[in-house]
């Protein structure tokens, strides 16, 4: 699956918060308010995530519920 198809998948997740687990183990709590595709792939932009996340570096996202 290119990442413009898994971007346009994440679309549901559009300004709503979200679990966010990334490659390298780090995980995070925060809201996805963009998704941008450029030629060098798909970045989600989180609200208050200091950078873009490249959607490579993501291993998991789901929408987060508080218990």
């Amino acid at each position: 699956m290119s990442s413009a198809t898994k971007a346009i998948a994440l679309t549901e997740l559009l300004g709503r918060k979200c679990s966010v687990k990334l490659q390298n183990g780090y995980t995070f709590i925060d809201k996805l308010i963009a998704i941008e595709t450029e030629k060098e792939g798909a970045f989600l932009i989180f609200e208050k995530a200091p950078v873009r996340y490249n959607l490579k570096e993501i291993s998991s996202i789901e929408e987060y519920t508080e218990e």
